[in-house]
This record gives C-alpha cells, sequence and structure tokens, in this order.
C-alpha cells in the first residue's frame, strides 16, 4: 500500500519533469551520461577579419630592436667593465658595475614609458616610435665607442628613456585588430621578444674582439682600441634600417584626420 501510494504521488513530478525538459525523449536525453554538459548554441558567431600581417611586420620589426639592444651586451659586459678603469683592480666589485650598467636600461624605461604613451595619445603612435628607435640607435653604437663608466651608463639610460616603444606598439595593435583578432596579434609579440633575445647575446658573442677574431677583416687600430663597438654597431644598424622601413611603411593609428583606423581611446590631456 505504502509503495503504490509513493509511485501514485511520484507522477506528477515526473509528468512535470518530462513537459518542462521539453518531453520524455528530452529528459531521457538530459540524464544521459553521454550527453555533453555544454550544448551547442544558435547563436551565430562573429567573422574572424583577417589580420592586418603588413603593419603587424613592421611592429614586430620595431619589437625586436628592444631585446637586441638590451641583451647584446650580456656577453662582454664583465670584460668589458674588467679592461676599463672602473673597478680599480679589484675584481669582486665587477659584477656590481656590470649589474648597474645593464638595469640602468630598464630602470629609465620604466620610469619614461608611460609618459611617453600618453604623449602618443595626442600627436600619434608613430613619430613616438621613430623617435624610440633613433633613440635606440644612436645610444648603443654610442655604447659601443665608450670608454668610461659614465660614459656606459649615460648611453644606457639614454637607450631606455628615449624608448617608449614597449607600451605604444600595444597600443597600436589593439588598434589595428579587433575582437576576433587581438589575441592571436598580441601572443606574438612574446614570441619576437624570445627571438632577439637569444640573437642579441649571439651577436654580442660573436663580434666581440674582432680585431683578434678576425685580424684580416678588421685590422685596424680603431677595432683594437673599441673591441666591443662592432656587435653594438650591428645592433645599430639593424635599429637604424627599422627606423627608415618604419618611416616609409607604417601607417598612422590615431584620431587625427586621415589616419587608417580610429584609435579606441580618447586623447587624454598631459
Amino acid at each position: 500500500m505504502d509503495e503504490e501510494s509513493a509511485r501514485t504521488s511520484s507522477q506528477p513530478i515526473a509528468q512535470w519533469q518530462s513537459e518542462r525538459a521539453g518531453g520524455p525523449d528530452a529528459l531521457q536525453l538530459l540524464s544521459s551520461e553521454q550527453t555533453p554538459l555544454l550544448l551547442k548554441s544558435n547563436v551565430p558567431q562573429p567573422l574572424r577579419t583577417p589580420l592586418p600581417w603588413k603593419q603587424l611586420f613592421i611592429l614586430f620589426w620595431v619589437q625586436l630592436a628592444e631585446p637586441l639592444t638590451s641583451q647584446v651586451i650580456y656577453p662582454f659586459i664583465n670584460k668589458m667593465v674588467r679592461d676599463m678603469p672602473i673597478t680599480g683592480g679589484d675584481e669582486a666589485k665587477m659584477g656590481y658595475y656590470a649589474g648597474v650598467i645593464e638595469s640602468s636600461f630598464s630602470v629609465t624605461q620604466a620610469l619614461t614609458v608611460l609618459y611617453w604613451s600618453r604623449l602618443s595619445d595626442r600627436v600619434g603612435r608613430r613619430p613616438i616610435i621613430l623617435l624610440g628607435l633613433l633613440g635606440l640607435t644612436l645610444s648603443t653604437a654610442c655604447f659601443g665607442v665608450s670608454s668610461t663608466f659614465w660614459g656606459l651608463i649615460l648611453s644606457r639610460c639614454l637607450s631606455g628613456a628615449l624608448n617608449g616603444n614597449a607600451g605604444v606598439i600595444k597600443s597600436m595593435m589593439g588598434e589595428i585588430t579587433d575582437e576576433t583578432t587581438i589575441a592571436q596579434a598580441m601572443a606574438l609579440l612574446p614570441v619576437i621578444w624570445n627571438v632577439g633575445a637569444t640573437i642579441g647575446p649571439v651577436i654580442g658573442g660573436w663580434l666581440s674582439n674582432p680585431h683578434e677574431r678576425f685580424p684580416s677583416l678588421f685590422p685596424g687600430h680603431f677595432w683594437k682600441a673599441y673591441p666591443y663597438a662592432l656587435p653594438c654597431f650591428v645592433v645599430a644598424i639593424y635599429c637604424a634600417g627599422t627606423l627608415i622601413s618604419t618611416f616609409f611603411l607604417l601607417e598612422e593609428v590615431s584620431n587625427k584626420a586621415g589616419s587608417i583606423h580610429k584609435a579606441t581611446c580618447p586623447p587624454r590631456e598631459l
């Protein structure tokens, strides 16, 4: 009697669940162990727009210049400090002075990158990128021919202070892409950085002391007096070439009339 009562009372509940799920077939479908938890939605997905590869490649060239200039000195900076009258003959201080020289680039860049990003909202992305490449070109070349500790520090500080491209590149990439392509474009930036961080030390180690390693190609007194100038010059030439390419090929993205896109953020006052 009790079993019959329980079965009778459960029938309305089962009927209500079946009707709400869309009938017995739908209820069976929902209770199946093989039914996927997330059913396919009939909402149409937005069409994927093609990436602006021409502009992206130029921005990648610009992005590559930064790790090249920052990493090229790593293989020879300790020996460079030891060869100069910096430590006073105390090799225990060599690591300290080398660390100060290496970190001066990142410190000055961190202090100025927000200013350059905000300024690019007013004057456009392109002028700031060109100025950053010019700063990398000159400061890297000057680093190779510096013969004093403060000359090295000044070169690295100028390189970081004049280079606001780290933030401007990301802003520009966000403006030339949309919600369907921005993730793919941004994911390529760390790849470019790591390529530069790999090539930079190779250039610095391979081209150091060319007067001793390649005497037939670099026989002059200049290369003997400045044994670390060649790798710096090679990177500076790359930055100069990127500067020229960017000047002719990179299109402006800003709120100015005539730009290829409108910036997503309004310009802010400094």
